[in-house]
């Protein structure tokens, strides 16, 4: 389906999120669920997946939230873009879904791997499903972290916790967690009823996996989304 965009939110340096109305058209997607995008670059059709950000309880949108990859056609072409411009979107595609059955999750991300987490996030607030979440996610720098605010934000809501940590900082100005995710951090943040969902490039995710091993969570416990 064609849809416009009625609103770019400009996240970081180098990432948007792209909120696109629905309008008459009907939308259903779980969250986690991922869109085919087609763009027309320089004559040729060009098909990205990309997550989608925003929460299945929005029927008037949807949302992803994209990061500008270098020498990347469809990031680039995709941040060229004004409001009032239109992309095909198909889908929703994969089976990276919340499992509503759950009692307590941890979502771990790098990166823009953060985009279905958001959607999760909002989802089980907006259901008040009981749900206990916590989100560690690793980045570089402040200013490089992806829906900073809106993930700061969720933090009233007494089922959900934001575990950010650098890995660059200026140790006069960054008071929080430092360091790549450890098996430390995953084990303070997890109980032995939680269900592990893992979204980033492939050597983050991979590296991960080898974390949880280490500390013997077994493989049907995690579900994972690469790129």
């Amino acid at each position: 389906m064609l849809l416009k965009i009625i609103k770019i939110i400009e996240e970081t340096l180098d990432t948007k999120t792209l909120r696109f109305s629905l309008d008459k058209n009907k939308f259903e997607f779980l969250p986690g669920q991922f869109i085919m995008l087609e763009a027309k670059v320089n004559g040729k059709i060009e098909r990205r997946a990309y997550s989608i950000s925003s929460s299945p309880t929005e029927k008037k949108f949807i949302e992803i939230t994209v990061k500008k990859v270098e020498n990347g056609k469809v990031s680039n072409y995709v941040h060229s873009l004004k409001e009032g411009a239109s992309l095909e979107i198909k889908g929703p595609y994969g089976h990276f879904t919340l499992d509503e059955k759950a009692k307590d999750i941890v979502l771990i991300a790098a990166g823009c791997g953060v985009a279905p987490f958001m959607s999760m996030a909002k989802y089980i607030i907006n259901k008040k499903l009981d749900i206990n979440v916590k989100l560690i996610y690793s980045e570089k720098t402040p200013e490089y972290v992806v829906c900073r605010k809106e993930f700061e934000d969720l933090q009233k809501y007494k089922n959900f916790k934001y575990v950010l940590t650098l890995t660059r900082f200026n140790e006069a100005s960054w008071k929080g967690l430092k360091g790549r995710v450890n098996a430390d951090l995953i084990k303070k943040n997890s109980t032995k009823d939680s269900i592990f969902y893992i979204s980033g490039s492939v050597q983050m995710v991979d590296g991960i996996m080898e974390l949880l091993k280490e500390i013997n969570i077994h493989k049907e416990k995690i579900k994972i989304e690469k790129y």
